[in-house]
């Protein structure tokens, strides 16, 4: 079994509530929550790069501050994985 196989049936949906919105705003609703997700992906990396450069540096208060600069991307990356499975949930 191959993954065009295990894909055959599937397509993208909000189920019920994709009737009620429209398809133009269930693309809109799609883009908006893929450009939060690459925005959040931007701003884990923007984050590591100065950890590691405070680290580098030896100024362990901007590591600190690096560390606070990861971590809330990355609750940002779980809620946004997350709101699919919700969604799939409330349907």
């Amino acid at each position: 079994m191959n993954f065009d196989e295990l894909m055959r049936g599937v397509t993208p949906s909000l189920g019920p509530f994709g009737d009620s919105l429209g398809p133009k705003l269930v693309m809109i609703l799609g883009l908006v929550w893929i450009l939060c997700l690459a925005g959040a992906v931007g701003f884990v990396m923007k984050g590591g790069l100065e950890f590691a450069a405070s680290r580098g540096g030896r100024r362990p208060g901007d590591a600190a501050d690096g560390v606070m600069d990861i971590g809330i991307p990355v609750f940002a990356l779980v809620i946004l994985a997350i709101i699919p499975a919700i969604v799939t949930a409330v349907v």
